[in-house]
C-alpha cells in the first residue's frame, strides 16, 4: 500500500517535472524560428548605441528618447555598461535627417545620479510640455519631473517624487499633472529576482497622485512592463512580460483599474505607444533566453527584435494583430519601444541601437 503511494507521489511529480521543463522550454523560445522583415528602409541613427528603452511622441512629431539604462535582472548590467550615461534625446520626425540631439538638464539637476528607464509626457492646454522620467537613484528609486524649454532644448527640473511603493520601477504613463500610473517590474532586487521570474508573479502597479501618495491597484502580476494611457486617458494598457498579453483596464475616480480586457500575444512585450488612431504599437523581444542573455552581456549576445501593432475597436478590443518589423539581432537587439508618426517609425532597445523606418507596407 505504501510502496504503491510513493510510486503515485513519485509518478506525479515527475509528471510535473517533466511538464514544468517543456513548458519552461518552449516560453523561453528555444522552437521560436526568426523571418526577417521591415515595413520600407530602415536605417540606424548615429550617437545612439546605448540603448533608447523608452521613446514619447508630441502630436507635433517631435519625439524624446531615455538613453543609458543600467539596470537588469540582479543589477549586473551596470557591471557591463560602467562609464554609459543617461541621457534624454530629442529626435523630429518632420526632419528626421538632423537624427537625435542630446537635450540638456538645468544646472541644478544632479545629471550625474540620472539612471534613465521609462519617460512620459504631457501637454498643457497652453502647449507647455512636461516630461517626467524614472530614475534609478542610487538612493532609490523615483520619479524626476521636467519642463521643456524648447528655445535651449533643455529640461528644467521642477519637482521628484519617491515612496517606498516604488520599488523595481519599469514605466509610468502620465494621466494628469503630478498624477501616473507606474509598473515596478519586480518585488524584490537582486539575484532573488531571478526567482521571481520563473515561479512567482510579485510586480504590481501604483497609482501616485500629489498630496495624496502613492497605492498599489493592481498586484500579482509576473513582470508587468510597459504602461501607456489612451488618447482620452479614460483607459491604461499594462504589457506583462511573463505572460505575453496586454491588459486593458478602465481607469476609477479614486484611481483604481478595472480590467475590461487581455490581448494574449505570447510574446515578451515591452513598451506600447498609442498613435493618433487608437492602435498600440509594441516593441518586443520574441526569444526570451536570448534576451536575457543580451541585457546580462549586451557585447556578447544579441538578441531578436519584433514590433507589433495591434489594431483596436473603441481602444479596448483588438481586431487585428499585424507584425509589422522582425530582425534578428544584428541591427536592433531587444527592440523596447516602436513609436509611429505619420508614415515614419522609430524602433528603440533596451541596451542597443535606435532605428528609423519609413513604414511602406506590413
Amino acid at each position: 500500500m505504501k510502496i504503491g503511494i510513493c510510486s503515485s507521489i513519485l509518478v506525479a511529480f515527475f509528471s510535473y517535472l517533466c511538464y514544468f521543463i517543456l513548458t519552461t522550454y518552449i516560453d523561453l523560445g528555444f522552437l521560436f524560428p526568426v523571418y526577417e522583415h521591415f515595413p520600407g528602409p530602415c536605417r540606424l541613427i548615429p550617437g545612439l548605441g546605448d540603448g533608447s528603452e523608452d521613446i514619447e511622441v508630441l502630436p507635433s512629431g517631435v519625439a524624446f528618447i531615455s538613453t543609458g539604462l543600467k539596470l537588469s535582472i540582479a543589477d549586473k548590467l551596470a557591471w557591463h555598461r560602467q562609464g554609459v550615461k543617461s541621457r534624454i534625446y530629442r529626435f523630429d520626425f518632420n526632419q528626421p535627417e538632423k537624427n537625435a540631439q542630446v537635450v540638456s538638464f538645468d544646472p541644478t539637476f544632479d545629471a550625474d545620479g540620472f539612471s534613465s528607464h521609462g519617460i512620459s509626457l504631457l501637454q498643457s492646454p497652453s502647449g507647455e510640455v512636461f516630461l517626467y522620467a524614472l530614475n534609478h537613484h542610487r538612493e532609490g528609486d523615483r520619479v524626476e519631473k521636467f519642463r521643456y524649454d524648447s528655445e535651449k532644448n533643455q529640461l528644467i527640473h521642477l519637482d521628484t517624487f519617491s515612496d517606498p511603493s516604488m520599488q523595481t520601477l519599469n514605466d509610468l504613463t502620465v494621466v494628469d499633472q503630478d498624477e501616473f500610473y507606474a509598473s515596478n517590474f519586480f518585488y524584490s532586487k537582486g539575484y532573488f529576482s531571478i526567482f521571481e521570474t520563473f515561479f512567482l508573479s510579485w510586480g504590481n502597479v501604483i497609482h501616485f497622485k500629489k498630496g495624496a501618495g502613492a497605492k498599489i491597484v493592481l498586484s500579482g502580476l509576473s513582470m508587468p512592463n510597459g504602461v501607456q494611457r489612451s488618447r482620452d486617458k479614460r483607459f491604461v494598457y499594462v504589457a506583462i512580460l511573463g505572460e505575453g498579453t496586454v491588459r486593458v483596464f478602465e481607469r476609477q475616480p479614486d484611481g483604481k483599474l478595472h480590467q475590461l480586457n487581455s490581448i494574449p500575444l505570447h510574446i515578451g512585450v515591452d513598451n506600447i505607444f498609442v498613435d493618433r488612431d487608437g492602435h498600440l504599437w509594441i516593441g518586443a523581444g520574441p526569444i526570451k533566453y536570448k534576451s536575457f542573455l543580451h541585457m546580462n552581456n549586451p557585447h556578447n549576445h544579441l538578441a531578436p527584435s519584433k514590433v507589433l501593432r495591434v489594431e483596436m475597436i473603441n481602444q479596448t478590443h483588438p481586431v487585428l494583430v499585424s507584425e509589422v518589423l522582425q530582425n534578428n539581432g544584428s541591427l536592433i537587439s531587444l527592440a523596447s519601444v516602436a513609436t509611429y508618426h505619420e508614415g515614419a517609425m522609430l524602433v528603440g532597445s533596451v541596451v542597443h541601437n535606435l532605428m528609423y523606418c519609413t513604414v511602406v507596407a506590413f
